[in-house]
């Protein structure tokens, strides 16, 4: 098999880094891995300290096929830096998985990546093979190990040069798209905190990945595959991360053991009962206990920002 190579993005957060190193060191042929290593410098005086943490740790890993670190002369930023850092790698492989550094990843994770990779490379609807699966209650009457949907989670993807190269990464790419109220009642079929998500992104010039992605997706009837039991911890809603807020119902998610082998059927549909679960779990009402009048006028306030 064509192991792809493995990016991480990290900045300070030595312990989180570590460990996230150390559990892909556990995974079966991690030494057929090529390893990068996207180091982005400091942006305050508080990233110091775990910065130089981590480049000393650089220094002592072992076990992968190759290491590559790509360090940055100045502040990238977490987007910036694993955009670059992909493109770089693009120029000698045709695909690549990609984690930010506060993941912990079952046994089997690289396996089971790179086998989607493998099996649906040519499956123009399927856009990325994700590790991590949300913790839902999948529907007892479901029975294949896998899914798809039109949502994209950056906790541990694998994806193909040539399908991501065709996401143009824009703000005007999100106004254009949410002019259309036709658009903003298909993004809410699946997730209603897409619109808030590309909202805020108006309203801040910044993008938001993976709700960019899966709007991207809609947009092009495309798909991200899913483990129906996560390959992925993820244990950065500690107060450490960019955008997270502070809860330990990630770093209390059980995952794969690690003893089981994925099937990857020939054709897989996507399945509405696990597409309403889905939507029940991203409602912002309930999940994220938004005000609705506060909410409202959020909404009311950017609506203006997108017509300009």
């Amino acid at each position: 098999m064509n192991y792809a190579p493995i990016l991480i993005a990290t900045l300070n957060r030595y312990k989180h880094f570590k460990n996230c190193v150390e559990s892909l060191l556990s995974n079966e042929n991690a030494d057929k891995t090529h390893l990068y290593i996207a180091f982005d410098a400091p942006l305050k005086k508080g990233h110091k300290e775990g910065y130089f943490k981590i480049k000393n740790y650089l220094e002592n890993i072992y076990g992968f096929k190759e290491l590559t670190i790509i360090k940055r002369k100045y502040n990238f930023g977490a987007f910036n830096n694993i955009k670059s850092a992909m493109s770089k790698i693009f120029k000698t492989y045709d695909r690549v998985i990609v984690s930010e550094d506060d993941n912990l990843f079952s046994k089997n994770f690289l396996n089971f990546v790179n086998e989607g990779l493998y099996k649906y490379e040519h499956k123009n609807e399927i856009f990325a093979i994700c590790g991590y699966n949300y913790p839902i209650s999948i529907p007892k009457d479901y029975n294949d190990e896998i899914y798809i949907w039109k949502g994209f989670s950056a906790w541990g993807f694998g994806v193909w040069r040539k399908k991501f190269e065709k996401v143009n990464f824009s703000i005007e790419e999100i106004r254009d798209y949410l002019k259309r109220p036709s658009n903003i009642k298909e993004l809410n079929k699946y997730a209603r905190h897409y619109l808030t998500g590309l909202l805020l992104s108006l309203m801040t010039k910044e993008i938001h990945g993976d709700v960019f992605l899966s709007m991207f997706l809609i947009k092009n009837n495309m798909y991200s595959v899913f483990p129906i039991v996560s390959k992925v911890r993820n244990m950065g809603h500690d107060g450490s991360g960019l955008h997270c807020k502070v809860t330990n119902e990630y770093s209390n998610q059980i995952i794969d053991d690690g003893n089981s082998n994925s099937l990857f059927p020939d054709y897989i549909l996507p399945d509405a009962s696990i597409e309403r679960v889905l939507r029940k779990h991203f409602n912002i009402f309930s999940k994220r206990k938004f005000n609705k009048f506060v909410f409202r006028n959020i909404i009311m306030s950017l609506w203006a920002l997108l017509k300009n």
